[in-house]
């Protein structure tokens, strides 16, 4: 998940994570999972136990004995949240074109939106989120789940396939990414601080392709701890370099609304496009801030959003990260995976 914004130094390091080595002599076995439907797609997730996985004298098992959160140092990549799903089915709906394109899924958690990214053919995809425990004990297990990638592909220097930890705040992580820009960023569940927004866009802006599109999947509103849409695109609204709109709103009647936002770089100004070709080359987004690309729909709820939206805590993240509509104190993260079932598969609720 994504890391709040923060002034300080960043307390975990950024890095490039590969698969541990394995002597030839063994076999590397593949992992329990669960089996969860996403859309039209079954989809495989690694299970994971921070008790047996991680040394329970480290910080973070300290961490996830308590909370699903604390700032800058564990941010709830182990657990599989809803609007990571919401967006996998946004974009296999659409038929979204992957085909040759560079892929980033930014505070990635178990990494679904990239596999399905993997699966359709993009030429090179970046998993990054705060932890190098959660890429290796979630995100690499399911890329080898779900997608023909090996480990032994993963640990390649020319990989099509980068693990990245890190955090935001943190030059080192754009220094690990070499500079790259992205066809298409995919983040989801990353607008819960609203500390972390601000950091969000400076990173959008730095990263997107001047023809590239992100994709932000989100909660409404995070009870509790005051991020919302509503803070992006206001976040966005100041950008001088990007324009992003609301393109779908989820609504299951059970749980709060959920949102998917686009966003695009700004179209240049009149003067710098004065003697420029005037052909948007198939740029989706160029001809003007309201406009989708086509065959995206733009099912944009009008009614007004809550207040509290603009409004930044008046000190520190509380630890309840989100919650229902109804709940006046928030609730952690709803965890997506169910038992399985009998036939061998199991249902995101």
């Amino acid at each position: 998940m994504a890391p709040a914004a923060s002034a300080t130094p960043p307390r975990v390091k950024s890095e490039r994570v590969t698969p541990p080595a394995i002597p030839s002599k063994d076999v590397e076995t593949k992992p329990r999972y669960d089996v969860m439907k996403i859309g039209s797609r079954s989809m495989k997730v690694a299970m994971f136990d921070h008790r047996k996985e991680l040394d329970q004298k480290s910080a973070l098992a300290k961490i996830l004995e308590k909370s699903d959160l604390q700032p800058e140092v564990y941010e709830g990549g182990f657990k599989v949240w809803e609007c990571a799903c919401d967006l996998v089915t946004y974009l296999e709906g659409q038929k979204y074109e992957f085909s040759s394109k560079n892929i980033l899924d930014f505070g990635c958690g178990h990494g679904l939106p990239g596999i399905l990214a993997l699966n359709q053919g993009a030429r090179l995809v970046c998993f990054q989120d705060l932890n190098a425990e959660v890429l290796r004990h979630v995100t690499i297990p399911n890329i080898l789940l779900n997608t023909e990638t090996t480990a032994d592909d993963l640990r390649k220097s020319d990989a099509n396939t980068w693990l990245i930890a890190g955090n935001w705040a943190d030059p080192e992580l754009m220094k690990l990414m070499g500079g790259r820009k992205w066809d298409c960023i995919l983040t989801s569940d990353t607008l819960y601080s609203l500390d972390s927004i601000p950091h969000l866009v400076r990173c959008i802006e730095k990263l997107l392709s001047p023809k590239g599109e992100c994709f932000v999947a989100a909660k409404r509103y995070y009870f509790g701890i005051g991020g919302s849409t509503a803070a992006l695109i206001d976040e966005i609204s100041e950008s001088t370099e990007l324009q992003g709109e609301v393109i779908r709103v989820f609504d299951d009647g059970k749980s709060n609304l959920r949102e998917l936002i686009r966003v695009v770089r700004k179209p240049p100004t009149s003067e710098a496009k004065a003697g420029q070709d005037e052909s948007n080359d198939g740029c989706a987004g160029k001809k003007g801030s309201n406009e989708v690309a086509p065959g995206i729909p733009t099912t944009v709820d009008t009614r007004s959003r809550n207040a509290n939206a603009r409004k930044r805590p008046s000190s520190s993240v509380a630890t309840a990260i989100s919650g229902d509509a109804n709940d006046d104190q928030g609730e952690a993260k709803k965890r997506l995976t169910t038992p399985v079932d009998p036939g061998g598969g199991t249902t995101a609720s």
